[in-house]
């Protein structure tokens, strides 16, 4: 927040709970595509999820897993487990929105809340049919926020009304989009419609090119520097070589 800024602190989503008198929050950190694996427990655990999922926009959201070849398991030896990083592949937006929705019905108490965040457009979004649903989950408030002409974000409260039956899993994914692919696509496709309304501004291709060159000046910059950072590192190397060699010479 500003206030911490002022005061020298790190803004972080432990100071926007503490800005608001709220009790620090717990943070989860997991793989809603494949929740199931990460947690062996299925009771109820949370009286509330808060969340902001990934949507696309400026960084599109990744699961588990490796493209085409997910069927191929590739074993991590016991040297490379604590620094591996998994592979991951894309992750659609329709998808993740139905993966929360439903990993919040299994992990609610009965009448917990799932509250989240979702951008739309200001015009042609009708939040009967074009938000996400699922049959353990009734919803409550919708808040529009503009944040430009024809954009906007969306925070969404749903309450947990009915008990989770695992066995019905597919089926309440199913179920997610009112209208299948036409709704889901009213989240997903959100990146090219704004590109579309910013192509019609005047002056869009001048600022476009001033930036894609911004761009690269700086990713050409940040090559330089790491080239000369890994000549240096082998110089230091090299020299450290000689000295050890100077070092262990026989004296004549």
């Amino acid at each position: 927040t500003a206030q911490d800024q002022q005061r020298g602190g790190v803004p972080n989503i432990y100071t926007n709970f503490r800005q608001f008198g709220l009790k620090r929050p717990e943070i989860v950190r997991s793989d809603n595509a494949l929740y199931n694996r990460h947690y062996l427990t299925t009771h109820n655990m949370y009286d509330a999820i808060i969340c902001d999922p990934p949507y696309g926009i400026r960084a599109g959201a990744r699961k588990s897993g490796c493209g085409e070849n997910t069927h191929r398991i590739k074993h991590i030896t016991d040297t490379h487990r604590v620094d591996h990083i998994a592979q991951t592949t894309v992750y659609p937006v329709s998808d993740v929105m139905a993966d929360l929705l439903d990993v919040a019905a299994q992990t609610l108490v009965l009448h917990g809340r799932l509250v989240y965040i979702i951008p739309s457009l200001s015009y042609g979004f009708n939040i009967e049919t074009d938000l996400p649903r699922h049959a353990c989950l009734t919803l409550e408030h919708v808040c529009f926020q503009p944040l430009q002409t024809h954009f906007g974000r969306r925070m969404v409260t749903m309450i947990k009304t009915k008990e989770y039956v695992m066995e019905l899993q597919d089926v309440y994914k199913q179920n997610c989009w009112v209208n299948g692919e036409e709704s889901a696509n009213k989240c997903a496709n959100l990146r090219e419609r704004l590109m579309e309304e910013a192509q019609k501004k005047p002056g869009y291709k001048e600022k476009s090119a001033f930036r894609s060159k911004k761009r690269k000046a700086n990713k050409d910059e940040k090559k330089r520097i790491k080239n000369l950072l890994k000549q240096t590192s082998r110089k230091n190397e090299s020299n450290e070589a000689s000295a050890e060699q100077l070092k262990n010479a026989p004296v004549i």
